[in-house]
């Protein structure tokens, strides 16, 4: 009796009602899915690894995409400041930006398999594109005072060579 139960399907693994349709007069109205000890030890195993595999794949997702995540609202909340003090446009293309991290962010934390590394880096990209121009709007204003002098100088210039061409041609 126990060889038959370590060596025989004697392991129910679940039972399911027969619709009506499929049931023979003989036929009982339930089936019964069945298998051996070993057979329940892989089917185990191989739930197990699937297991595994998943939870480590959620866990590589969370442990590199969430601090790439964090650091990009940091780097988005600076844009912000930026463009404030600028008074530029840049307000639409940060608001865009924000969004898509916000969706990319409430991916990672409902369905981390579901956000690629091509989505985050796409939105890194975008937001890069917007460091880059306000910084270039930053470097313009900062020098705009320069070149603002070196406009004044060039005139005086002008003023001078312009008196100097008038007493000349009198």
């Amino acid at each position: 009796e126990l060889s038959e139960l370590l060596y025989s399907a004697s392991i129910a693994l679940r039972r399911e009602d027969i619709p009506l349709a499929d049931r023979d007069l003989l036929g009982s109205g339930r089936s019964a899915s069945r298998c051996t000890p070993d057979e329940l030890v892989a089917l185990m195993r191989d739930a197990f690894d699937r297991t595994r595999r998943v939870v480590t794949a959620v866990a590589i997702a969370w442990d590199t995409l969430a601090p790439r995540i964090a650091a990009m609202r940091l780097a988005l909340s600076e844009a912000r400041e930026h463009a404030g003090a600028l008074a530029t446009e840049s307000a639409q293309p940060i608001a865009g930006v924000e969004q898509r991290l916000q969706q990319v962010a409430e991916t990672v934390l409902d369905d981390p398999l579901a956000v690629t590394e091509q989505d985050v880096e796409l939105v890194e990209a975008q937001l890069d594109a917007i460091l880059v121009e306000l910084t270039r709007a930053a470097d313009l204003r900062d020098g705009i005072d320069a070149k603002v002098s070196q406009g004044h100088a060039l005139m005086d210039e002008l003023r001078v060579l312009e008196a100097d061409a008038t007493a000349a041609h009198k």
